[in-house]
């Protein structure tokens, strides 16, 4: 196969002769050292996001190393990670260690992994500036203490494309069935993963004239993706009741927080425009246009495009919302054809101080949208991490001196989730200070008896339509400054009568119903 270099230069796409000399060594190892260090950053003092997928994750799979148990291969979110992070903690019994561990070991292996995949096609110096581009990518520092799926299976599916692209050089079956296992454990960790394989599949056909290395790569996933659809019709159910579910919950979630389809688009700009930045998005896309002659072989033209489209029109129909951590596995796609226009750009100065300059408007426009736009100008939140809201840490220190009274039985209900602004979870304060909870595990004896009812579920709750389980507590959490406040007290006084509620934070009422609870709260 001809280098993609000579192949552009035909198509006269190359604006000037690319220098690929001992630059790509240099830039590859500035782009390792400087990837390390902001990890470690995230990974030292970066905080769990409260509500968010990555916690209830961590949850369930402490709850599965409690409790191990084969719990199928298919669901809302496949468990293969709590099978392996659980796993993993009945070796070394620190979980949110272990998982920023995990995360920190796959997000260091994927800028291998970037820079191994993309050199197949677009040579050296390409790979290397973008592993750099990867390397300073806030949204994939931050997962190093966030969420732990979206990690390993960026490092998985670049390994795939990796595998893949070395398969047309060297014809060897090898090669192709190394890509088809990891593209398989991809599958598992994402639902996302069926429609890798289906673009991967197409593509092998189009560029392999071998049916056996085909079958080589296809015979594996596709009997992960099949049993991920036959097993839940075993038991009863279909795998588009997984779909179903997420659609219904992500419309509820827009009904109450009030976002429309002009919201949602808005984020689609917004979002690429800020993290990776229009240092990177813009000249992706112009890269994109102009490497078109070679996007046959290109895997990541074909990936990009198809989920951009995909997710896109999801919007469209359904107002499906994009979040950072999804516009990550699909604009990460984006960066290889970003890097090969940033070359064109910073050959025309010394290469020290354009690409410098570059690296630095990147960051800078970045870390100011992480400051405002997602940690509410918290000191350090410039950094890509999640700094802990103030009510946050008001909630986990009380949590941590109510378990130290040692109360036992305690009913507690929290009303999740309030304030966009101090976001805050019942779960997390468990989760940090290392206290047993059947939040995440219903069969664990616990001195708590603790629920977080989603607030997306309760279109009834501006009328003070509460369940059951309310009204049964002894303590209700919510945020005092919601609108449905007043409803849900009216509600609770009606049926309790003697309800009294303390602020352990400006934005958290601790609803007290229990006279005795009360007695005790109240006088410590």
């Amino acid at each position: 196969m001809l280098n993609a270099i000579t192949i552009l230069r035909r198509s006269k796409v190359l604006f000037g002769k690319i220098d690929v000399s001992n630059q790509s060594e240099m830039i590859f190892a500035g782009a390792v050292v400087l990837g390390l260090l902001l990890r470690l950053t995230a990974f030292l003092l970066g905080d769990i996001d409260p509500g968010g997928d990555g916690m209830w994750r961590l949850g369930y799979a402490i709850g599965w190393a409690q409790h191990p148990k084969w719990e199928g291969l298919s669901g809302v979110w496949p468990p293969v990670h709590w099978y392996f992070l659980g796993s993993l903690l009945l070796l070394w019994n620190e979980p949110i260690l272990l998982a920023k561990t995990i995360g920190l070991v796959f997000g260091m292996g994927a800028i291998f992994a970037m820079r191994s995949a993309v050199r197949h096609l677009f040579g050296d110096l390409v790979a290397a500036v973008s592993a750099l581009l990867l390397s300073i990518y806030w949204t994939h520092i931050w997962l190093t203490s966030s969420y732990w799926v979206e990690i390993p299976f960026i490092f998985l599916f670049l390994s795939s494309i990796n595998y893949s692209m070395r398969s047309l050089e060297s014809r060897s079956a090898k090669d192709v069935f190394t890509s088809s296992v990891f593209l398989s454990l991809a599958l598992l960790l994402r639902h996302e993963g069926h429609l890798l394989l289906g673009l991967f599949i197409i593509w092998y056909i189009l560029n392999n004239r071998s049916w056996r290395l085909v079958l080589t790569f296809a015979a594996l996933p596709l009997c992960i993706s099949a049993w991920m659809f036959i097993e839940p019709w075993i038991n009863g159910h279909s795998y588009f009741e997984f779909v179903s579910f997420v659609k219904q919950q992500k419309a509820g979630e827009n009904l109450m927080q009030g976002v429309t389809l002009i919201d949602c688009l808005t984020q689609w700009t917004l979002m690429p425009a800020t993290v990776p930045s229009i240092f990177v998005v813009i000249p992706g896309l112009y890269g994109l246009w102009k490497a078109r002659h070679m996007l046959r072989r290109d895997l990541f033209g074909w990936l990009f495009i198809a989920q951009v489209s995909f997710y896109l029109s999801m919007t469209l129909t359904s107002a499906w919302r994009p979040q950072l951590r999804y516009i990550l596995i699909y604009f990460i796609n984006l960066l290889p054809y970003a890097a090969f226009v940033w070359i064109q750009m910073i050959q025309r100065f010394p290469v020290r101080y354009s690409l410098t300059a570059l690296l630095t408007a990147t960051i800078l426009a970045q870390s100011s949208a992480w400051w405002v736009g997602r940690n509410n100008r918290y000191p350090l939140g410039w950094l890509p991490l999640r700094v802990p809201s103030s009510a946050q840490q008001s909630l986990d220190q009380w949590i941590l001196k109510v378990s130290k009274e040692r109360l036992s039985g305690i009913r507690l209900v929290s009303l999740a989730a309030g304030s966009r602004v101090e976001s805050w979870s019942l779960a997390h304060a468990f989760l940090v200070n290392g206290l047993p909870s059947n939040l995440f595990n219903k069969n664990l004896s616990s001195p708590f008896k603790c629920e977080e009812v989603y607030v997306a579920d309760l279109p009834g709750i501006h009328q003070g339509d509460l369940p059951a389980s309310m009204y049964e507590a002894d303590m209700v959490l919510v945020d005092s400054n919601a609108s449905f406040y007043q409803a849900i007290i009216r509600s609770l006084t009606a049926r309790r009568r003697n309800v009294k509620a303390i602020n352990i934070h400006p934005h958290i009422a601790v609803i007290l119903l229990s006279p005795d609870i009360q007695k005790e709260i109240v006088s410590n």
